[in-house]
C-alpha cells in the first residue's frame, strides 16, 4: 500500500500564480520529511479521499492509529511549514536591509 502513496499529485492542469506554486513546492518538501507510514496516512486521507476504515483495511492497523498518524503527520507539516515561513522573513529582512543602501553611498565607493 505504502507504493501506492509514494507518487503524490501535484495538481497539474490547474492555473496557479507564482505565490501558489512556491507554496505546493514547499508542501511537497514538507510532506516528503514526514516518516513512512504518516506521510501515508496523511496523502491517502488528505489526497486520495480515502476514510480512515479503508486507510486501517490497507495497512492492517486500527481506525484509531490511522486516525493519530494523520494528526501526527498534520502537526508535522505544520511545524515544517511555520520554519520555513520564518527562515523566508528573516532572508527577506536581510534583503531589505541590503538594498537600502543610500544611492549617495554607491556613487563614492571605491
Amino acid at each position: 500500500p505504502l507504493e501506492m502513496v509514494q507518487m503524490h499529485s501535484t495538481g497539474k492542469g490547474k492555473s496557479t500564480t507564482g505565490s501558489q506554486v512556491a507554496d505546493s513546492i514547499a508542501l511537497d518538501a514538507a510532506v516528503d520529511q514526514l516518516p513512512p507510514g504518516s506521510r501515508a496516512v496523511f496523502l491517502l486521507f488528505s489526497v486520495e479521499g480515502y476514510k480512515h476504515e479503508e486507510i486501517a483495511s490497507l495497512f492492517g492497523c486500527s481506525v484509531g492509529n490511522s486516525k493519530s498518524q494523520l494528526h501526527k503527520a498534520r502537526k508535522k507539516l505544520k511545524q515544517l511549514l511555520e520554519q520555513r515561513k520564518t527562515i523566508e522573513t528573516a532572508a527577506d529582512v536581510e534583503l531589505n536591509h541590503s538594498l537600502r543602501t543610500p544611492i549617495s553611498r554607491i556613487g563614492s565607493m571605491p
